[in-house]
């Protein structure tokens, strides 16, 4: 691949059409499910760190350590809390959280996910990327 990738943006971009084509073909794998979390960790992670000023010190602390979570439901207060300029439904972005570790490693909070959690999760990214695309666009911040 060629293609200059630099951001958040990219990175979820990439996955989502590996994604899409999965879900399209009828796939049920708990692989996506982590992925569908990732994509939209990274979808509100550019909103993240394109919208957010850093005016100080602490804002620039607080910007780092939200850029380090997987948690969607952290990335959505970190939003919500700091009135970027996103209006969402924080229940359809979550659908696709806590995939990221109970999808990918063994442990109590295991699972091995069904039809049901792949569809809600990619219902999750398809919501996520057209609120985050419809932002970048009317607010002329960057789009690949």
């Amino acid at each position: 691949m060629n293609k200059d990738v630099n951001s958040y943006y990219d990175f979820a971009e990439e996955d989502y059409e590996l994604l899409k084509f999965n879900v399209e073909s009828g796939k049920v794998a708990n692989a996506m499910c982590a992925l569908a979390n990732s994509i939209v960790e990274r979808y509100l992670k550019h909103v993240i760190d394109v919208y957010f000023k850093i005016e100080n010190d602490t804002d620039y602390g607080k910007k780092q350590t939200i850029l380090k979570t997987h948690s969607l439901k952290g990335l959505c207060g970190f939003i919500k809390h700091n009135s970027l300029i996103m209006d969402f439904d924080h229940n359809i972005i979550c659908q696709a959280d806590g995939f990221h570790r109970s999808a990918r490693y063994p442990s109590d909070d295991s699972l091995f996910v069904t039809k049901d959690d792949v569809d809600s999760a990619w219902k999750s990214v398809q919501y996520c990327k057209l609120i985050v695309d419809d932002i970048l666009k009317n607010y002329n911040l960057r789009l690949p």
